[in-house]
């Protein structure tokens, strides 16, 4: 069994180097990203009901739809899914 691992080419990257990248491309989402914001456009603005027009709604939907894939061999579990995605 270990000559079959040893034909791979590849060097898998130690562990210190990946935390260390997460931690850099974290630190520039957090740059990117107005978290203070969040609550604003998450929040029901009843002069705005419908909110299918904005960018926020299709990264939600686009974000449903990955995930709802990854849970289809869970029929439970995509329900409860469809029925918090469906509270917001």
């Amino acid at each position: 069994m270990n000559d079959f691992f040893s034909d791979f080419k590849f060097v898998l990257p130690d562990l210190d180097d990946v935390r260390e990248f997460l931690g850099k491309c974290l630190d520039k989402f957090a740059q990117w990203f107005d978290f203070d914001r969040i609550e604003s456009v998450l929040r029901y603005d009843s002069n705005n009901p419908l909110l299918f027009n904005t960018g926020l709604f299709l990264l939600l939907f686009t974000a449903f739809l990955l995930l709802y894939r990854l849970l289809r061999f869970s029929p439970t579990l995509k329900k409860i899914f469809v029925i918090l995605f469906s509270l917001y």
